[in-house]
């Protein structure tokens, strides 16, 4: 059985800036939670901005580092804004496109 845990971003603050911080809440609460089989909801309610240093590390960087599949199958996004959904986009694209690079280059 699968257990779903809700991440409510807002709990950081409403402008989500540094790579320091994407980086302890993906590494503490986002792949040890994938790691575990967990479905993952990344509840952005109350964020107003994030950064692309922030996006990069929190979001993209999973797109490295785990199948494409088992993201979009165990994750889903909800209660964002377009600022906070363009910069997503942004880095979770550059990702694919370098893990693609990384692949071919093997």
């Amino acid at each position: 059985m699968v257990n779903k845990f809700t991440i409510k971003f807002s709990t950081y603050g409403s402008v989500l800036t540094t790579r320091r911080l994407g980086r302890k809440i993906r590494e503490l609460e986002i792949e040890k939670r994938l790691k575990n089989n967990q479905l993952l909801v990344f509840d952005l309610s109350d964020v107003e901005l994030i950064t692309h240093s922030f996006a990069d590390e929190c979001f993209g960087k999973v797109f490295l580092d785990f199948e494409l599949s088992l993201v979009k199958n165990r994750t889903s996004f909800e209660n964002y804004n377009t600022k906070v959904k363009s910069q997503i986009i942004i880095v979770i694209n550059h990702n694919l496109k370098l893990k693609s690079i990384r692949q071919e280059l093997q």
